[in-house]
């Protein structure tokens, strides 16, 4: 975008610079043929005018080029929050898997603890 409006403001430059310079062809009115009619026009609004629209319509361009850069990106960032929170989600059921594994294991262990603890009172008492 600044490249193009840097060319731009250079060939405005060059434009005014030139007419400047040549001020017999800067207000010196030139023949144009249109479909309808034959016009004289003066050739420094010409010029002018084509400079400041040429610039606009880059203007304009890159603003409609930025706008859907701007969108992809919000797109991205969505999708990589998405499969962020996907990733989150499958480790805590892996984690809570493993948890779940190990809680029964350790219940079963602490039981036959429990069970070996009461056969020894029973031993004792016996």
């Amino acid at each position: 975008m600044r490249i193009q409006g840097i060319l731009t403001g250079i060939y405005f430059l060059v434009a005014v610079v030139f007419l400047a310079v040549n001020p017999d062809y800067a207000r010196a009115p030139f023949d144009i043929n249109l479909v309808f009619g034959k016009y004289e026009i003066v050739i420094l609004p010409v010029i002018l005018l084509i400079s400041l629209v040429w610039m606009l319509l880059i203007m304009f361009v890159n603003y409609v080029s930025v706008n859907s850069l701007k969108k992809q990106v919000v797109k991205l960032k969505a999708q990589v929050h998405d499969s962020e929170k996907s990733e989150i989600l499958k480790l805590l059921k892996e984690i809570n898997e493993k948890i779940d594994g190990h809680s029964t294991t350790v219940y079963q262990q602490l039981h036959e603890i429990e069970e070996i603890l009461k056969g020894k009172k029973s031993s004792e008492n016996g």
